[in-house]
């Protein structure tokens, strides 16, 4: 069911573009249904895209304060895809942020008719502070917080279940031979299927790659690829990150025991790209003894002090037995490189065997580099 009482026709004429650059040649010029001609049509209308990137640069622009920026990429976005709630949120912040209160309160409708239900972190956000007590906007705001009582309040209880994971043999497989597993842990709203395309790096390399599904799930709905998932329970309350973090990365030993018992796997390598990084670290240091090495691109190594159900100081001093090889981009926005070489020092400090490659580049996984990293942990010591 969709809110149609607040929301105020005829207020939707941007002023400029809405796109900039390269952007323009994409957007959409159907505006109805009876505007396409079957028979006649440019293709490149109905390309997908991979958005992520651009994504991620118009949350660095958020936070960097830059609102007109983010707003119109947050627009382009949704122009391409009316289903992805999270940045119709983005832009009624963005609005709010620039004193367009019109505009900020019914995106933030729209919002809500995509399948954004978090009104706890609606009622948090700081950017919504003048939605709530200006004279033109409180009222529709104080209407659209009770349309959330429909959905009653969230609670989260553990259940167990199945979860995807996609499997790569070697074009040669023998099951009589022993192969590394490599384990991939995708980043923060990503999915396995974005992640196994490093599968085409590493085919060659004589490995079994296994990329599992995180367990959370955006609101953001759409084809295969374009499904968000986090590794980290989307939540902001601190006791359920207790809870979760822990099985999360013992999920992690379920699949390589899983994996092993059913092919002839040898060396075991955990292997994450930035949030999946960070459970990475986690998940090998603390069950070393299933881990052979871990690989992480582009994350941080968990505090030990403020997050020790995820990673305690005695797992990080006693479980050195484990190779890490660390790699980031000079240029990372999402991550600084400081991190990894913060990441580095602590690891040595306590006793790891470490490599640390530092690469020009931002927030990804190069190929090159990433077999670079297998080769290392597989090497004979």
């Amino acid at each position: 069911m969709l809110i149609t009482g607040i929301l105020l026709s005829g207020i939707f004429s941007f002023p400029g573009a809405i796109a900039q650059g390269n952007y323009e040649k994409y957007l959409k010029r159907y505006s109805t249904p009876d505007s396409i001609n079957p028979l006649n049509i440019n293709i490149n209308e109905f390309l997908a895209e991979d958005l992520g990137a651009l994504k991620l640069a118009a949350e660095m622009a958020y936070r960097k304060g830059e609102y007109l920026e983010a707003a119109r990429l947050f627009l382009y976005m949704v122009n391409r895809n009316t289903d992805d709630s999270d940045s119709y949120y983005k832009i009624a912040a963005c609005y709010s942020k620039l004193g367009k209160l019109d505009y900020a309160i019914n995106f933030l409708v729209l919002a809500i008719n995509a399948g954004y239900v978090d009104f706890e972190m609606i009622e948090a956000e700081e950017a919504f502070n003048v939605l709530r007590i200006n004279p033109g906007t409180k009222s529709r705001y104080r209407e659209l917080i009770a349309y959330g009582d429909k959905y009653g309040e969230i609670k989260y209880y553990r259940v167990t279940r199945l979860e995807k994971c996609l499997l790569f043999l070697p074009p040669d497989y023998d099951p009589d031979k022993k192969y590394p597993l490599i384990i991939g842990l995708h980043g923060n709203a990503s999915n396995p299927y974005l992640f196994s395309d490093l599968w085409r790096y590493i085919k060659d390399e004589g490995v079994i790659y296994a990329v599992p599904q995180s367990p959370y799930t955006y609101t953001t709905r759409g084809g295969t690829l374009t499904q968000q998932y986090s590794w980290s329970i989307i939540s902001r309350e601190r006791s359920l990150w207790e809870i979760a973090d822990p099985l999360v990365t013992g999920y992690f030993v379920n699949i390589a025991k899983r994996i092993s018992e059913e092919y002839n796997t040898g060396k075991i390598i955990l292997f994450g790209f930035s949030q999946g990084a960070g459970f990475g670290y986690a998940g090998g240091i603390k069950y070393h003894d299933i881990f052979d090495g871990l690989i992480c691109f582009g994350g941080r190594l968990p505090d030990p002090v403020e997050y020790p159900w995820f990673l305690s100081s005695e797992d990080l001093e006693a479980n050195s037995d484990i190779k890490v090889f660390i790699a980031h981009g000079t240029t990372d926005q999402s991550i600084g490189v400081s991190e990894a070489r913060k990441s580095n020092r602590i690891l040595k400090k306590n006793g790891y065997t470490t490599r640390l490659e530092i690469f020009e580049g931002g927030h990804y996984v190069p190929g090159d580099i990433l077999k670079q990293g297998i080769r290392w942990i597989l090497e004979r010591e």
